[in-house]
C-alpha cells in the first residue's frame, strides 16, 4: 500500500512538471531570457536531451504514466540513475528583443556579445578583437561601449579595430 501511494504521489509531482509554464524570467542588458518547463512532444526530443545514443521509443509510450516511464527508464542499462530526472520535463530557454519577439540570429549574437563581456569581470583583461566585423556601429556606439566604459574603471579592456567610427566612439575609456 505504501508503494502504491508512493507511486502516486510521483505521478503527481511528474504531471506538474510536465505541465506547460514559465519558471524564470530575467532582463539582461535590453533582452529578456524566459525559462519555460513542457512535456516532451517524443521519444526524439528527450534522446536529444539524454545526449546519448539511446532509443527511448519503448520508455516514452509510457510517458504519460510517470512511475510506469521511470521503470522504463530504469531497465535500459545504458541510462544512468541520477539523470533520471532529465527525461520528465523538457526545459527551454528563450531570449526576446525589446518589444517582446524571439531574437534574430543578429540580436542573438549582440545578446551573446554582451553576455561574454558582463562575464568578463570574472577575468583579469578583457581583449575585443574587430567587433565591428560582426556588429553595426549603432549597437556598438550604445549598448557595448557604455558597458565597456563601466568595466574601464575596474579592469584594464583592449578594443583593436580598424573602423574610426568604432574607434572615435571609445575615446574616453
Amino acid at each position: 500500500m505504501i508503494e502504491h501511494q508512493k507511486a502516486l504521489k510521483f505521478n503527481l509531482i511528474a504531471k506538474q512538471l510536465q505541465t506547460e509554464k514559465i519558471i524564470h524570467e530575467e532582463n539582461i542588458q535590453g533582452f529578456k531570457v524566459v525559462c519555460k518547463q513542457r512535456a516532451f512532444n517524443g521519444a526524439g526530443e528527450v534522446k536529444n536531451v539524454s545526449g546519448k545514443k539511446v532509443a527511448f521509443t519503448s520508455a516514452y509510450k509510457e510517458y504519460s504514466s510517470p512511475y510506469k516511464y521511470l521503470l522504463e527508464l530504469k531497465n535500459n542499462e545504458a541510462l544512468t540513475p541520477s539523470e533520471f530526472y532529465k527525461y520528465f520535463a523538457c526545459i527551454e530557454y528563450e531570449i526576446l528583443n525589446k518589444d517582446g519577439f524571439k531574437v534574430s540570429g543578429g540580436e542573438r549574437s549582440e545578446f551573446r556579445l554582451l553576455q561574454e563581456i558582463k562575464d568578463a569581470q570574472n577575468y583579469d583583461y578583457l581583449l575585443i578583437d574587430e567587433p565591428e566585423s560582426s556588429f553595426d556601429n549603432v549597437f556598438l556606439k550604445g549598448e557595448v561601449n557604455q558597458i565597456l566604459k563601466e568595466l574601464s574603471q575596474t579592469m584594464p579592456i583592449v578594443v583593436v579595430t580598424h573602423n574610426s567610427t568604432v574607434g572615435a566612439s571609445i575615446k574616453g575609456f
